[in-house]
């Protein structure tokens, strides 16, 4: 009672050189505004490399980016029907059962990423992380966390082993 909700700008002050964003555009009926205010915020406090831009909504990405071309988009995809490698952003973001070795590699093949969500249990987030996906998404970061930081101390022939290991299901 009596809080407010923060504006984008007040979010970035927080966060500015601590942590990165992803800012998801979420539509509840016609907006005709959402997508340039949030670019022109995002030029304006010159947090462009620092976020991401996401949506359901694919033209509303197109249309933050016509407004703010240094922004990065990230459609959220749910389905995958047809080719989603070919949309014009740079990062899917998928549902973690969607994603394949195949997606994985035509992904990076066109210098996209591959996130996924909501991974909240630590085998699967293992699995997707040999399989190279670019980030995990969860619900859960005190599970997840610790497997990212443990995984960053890995030499090349270790995280081979582990991947090895985990492809025999010997985890």
């Amino acid at each position: 009672a009596g809080g407010r909700v923060p504006r984008l700008e007040d979010v970035i002050d927080a966060v500015r050189e601590h942590m990165k964003l992803n800012i998801e555009l979420k539509y509840y009926g016609p907006d005709p505004r959402l997508a340039r205010d949030v670019a022109r915020i995002l030029h304006e406090q010159n947090f462009e490399r620092e976020c991401f831009v996401a949506s359901l909504e694919y033209d509303s990405l197109a249309e933050a980016r016509a407004a703010n071309p240094h922004l990065r988009t990230a459609a959220i995809v749910t389905v995958a029907l047809g080719d989603v490698v070919g949309l014009d952003v740079d990062v899917l973001s998928m549902r973690a059962d969607l994603v394949t070795r195949g997606l994985l590699r035509s992904a990076h093949g066109r210098g996209k990423q591959v996130h996924v969500w909501c991974v909240d249990d630590r085998s699967t987030a293992g699995q997707l992380m040999e399989r190279g996906v670019d980030n995990v998404i969860t619900n859960d970061p005190g599970t997840i966390v610790p497997l990212r930081n443990e995984r960053a101390g890995l030499t090349g022939p270790e995280r081979l082993l582990q991947a090895f290991r985990s492809y025999l299901g010997l985890e």
